[in-house]
């Protein structure tokens, strides 16, 4: 044997054996707990504004700049087509900071029918 049970002195060796294997699992359990969040859709940031979609806000005296209120807040938005308030649109792309939308569904004309 390496050590005398009946030095003075001896101490046990089960408490550093059980520390070692607790602090393994919880470091094992860290581990994989990062690799589960890496995996994990995005939820914030400008990543998270595209498919997004939203309602047309004109605010009064500001017509020309109409916005887009998508979870709360309210953003600069272009589009190649006119848009009308309270339309419908997806963000499809960022330029700086504003959206760039289409409508996600046409609007029918009144008075025509399909």
């Amino acid at each position: 044997m390496l050590s005398n049970p009946q030095a003075s002195g001896f101490t046990s060796m089960l408490p550093v054996i059980i520390a070692v294997v607790v602090s393994a699992a919880v470091l094992i359990l860290i581990v994989l707990l990062l690799l589960r969040a890496r995996r994990l859709p995005i939820v914030s940031g400008s990543e998270e504004l595209i498919n997004s979609q939203g309602d047309v806000i004109l605010i009064p005296g500001d017509e020309a700049h109409p916005r887009v209120r998508i979870r709360g807040e309210l953003w600069q938005i272009r589009s190649n087509v006119p848009l009308e308030e309270g339309q419908t649109v997806k963000v499809v792309a960022i330029d700086e900071l504003f959206l760039i939308v289409s409508p996600v569904n046409s609007k029918i004309q009144k008075g025509k029918s399909a």
